[in-house]
């Protein structure tokens, strides 16, 4: 079994050695091997549960809670994107499943307790595509048919949003890329946006959210502010072309000369010929995400 020394072991997992110490010392984690001669050795799971402690205090959670779930690290010691092709869908299934009937009895704790072992365990970003887009999906179905109330879909959905919330706000700070993020004026859907805000964050852009129903003029007056290198735009409700077209005018009009916009939403991919001659690329799939986050690089 390979180990590491802790001068590597620090580089490995992007930490320095005294917050290494630290951790050790105050919380008890990890337990390196030692060396007969004293030195502290680490293993490459000493280094894994390192890196996901280091991505647990950057997303905004309190050192001694992180510590807290080590024992509970094993399922995901493997990288992130093992868990999205389906490392764990019985787990991501048995989440999912306690959240709606935590809703049903609308036990606000008990949602906000499974969402925390989510993002535990797995990157804020996969747990946006395995667990909460499919969530929300259900619960607008059960809602639209009877069988969920607005209320517990409510429930639900500000739990979801506070926790996201969190994280973009707890993101790098130093970053060298800037996102800007925002609805269009009158779209209330945001889930979708944050979704683009997480993969925005996951590429290194620090993350300047403004949510839902954005007045146009206080967009562009953000983007000409700020002047970021990517605002990312919702657009799921229609608006009617005229109003759309108005709407596109005034972004493109106002668009910082260096700034990537992209925009999505199925008002947004309806009225793709509307956006494209604006020039502002609508992200609909995988492929789209890969040219946009290729053009930051």
């Amino acid at each position: 079994m390979r180990t590491y020394r802790i001068a590597r072991a620090a580089e490995l997992a992007g930490l320095s050695e005294e917050v290494i110490r630290a951790w050790e010392r105050r919380y008890g984690v990890p337990r390196p091997q030692r060396t007969p001669t004293g030195y502290r050795v680490y293993t490459e799971a000493d280094i894994a549960v390192l890196r996901r402690l280091k991505q647990l205090t950057e997303d905004g959670m309190a050192i001694r809670e992180a510590a807290a779930l080590v024992p509970a690290f094993d399922a995901e010691t493997a990288p992130a994107e093992d868990a999205r092709n389906g490392a764990a869908p019985a787990e991501v299934a048995r989440w999912h499943r306690a959240i709606v009937a935590a809703a049903h009895r609308l036990d606000q704790a008990a949602v906000d307790d499974v969402l925390g072992h989510a993002f535990a365990a797995l990157s804020p970003l996969t747990v946006y595509d395995l667990l909460l887009v499919p969530l929300e999906r259900e619960l607008g179905r059960t809602w639209q048919d009877s069988r969920l109330g607005v209320t517990e879909e409510h429930l639900v959905s500000h739990a979801v949003r506070t926790r996201l919330a969190t994280i973009l706000q707890t993101g790098p700070r130093a970053a060298r890329r800037h996102a800007l993020c925002a609805c269009f004026p009158e779209e209330l859907h945001d889930l979708g946006l944050f979704g683009a805000a997480l993969r925005l964050r996951e590429a290194g852009c620090r993350i300047t959210f403004l949510g839902q129903r954005v007045p146009v003029k206080q967009l562009v007056g953000a983007m000409r502010a700020v002047e970021p290198d990517v605002v990312a735009l919702a657009c799921v409700t229609d608006p009617g072309a005229d109003a759309l077209r108005e709407t596109l005018a005034a972004i493109a009009a106002g668009r910082p000369r260096r700034t990537v916009i992209i925009a999505g939403g199925v008002a947004a991919e309806r009225h793709h010929e509307s956006f494209r001659r604006a020039k502002i690329d609508v992200v609909a799939e995988d492929t789209d995400w890969r040219t946009v986050l290729g053009r930051l690089h």
